[in-house]
């Protein structure tokens, strides 16, 4: 009885890390999606 409710804690939703996972996952696709546009930055040399 005790370990089970040992489990029940544990299964609350950390809000924190769901928030942080969304954010970096939308930072992933916005880099992901502008990555073109980045890397021609990055290599082109302006005089």
């Amino acid at each position: 009885m005790n370990n089970f409710s040992r489990f029940k804690k544990q299964k609350q939703p950390n809000y924190k890390r769901f928030l942080l996972l969304v954010l970096l996952l939308l930072v992933v696709i916005l880099l992901w999606k502008n990555a073109d546009k980045l890397l021609e930055g990055l290599f082109t040399t302006s005089p």
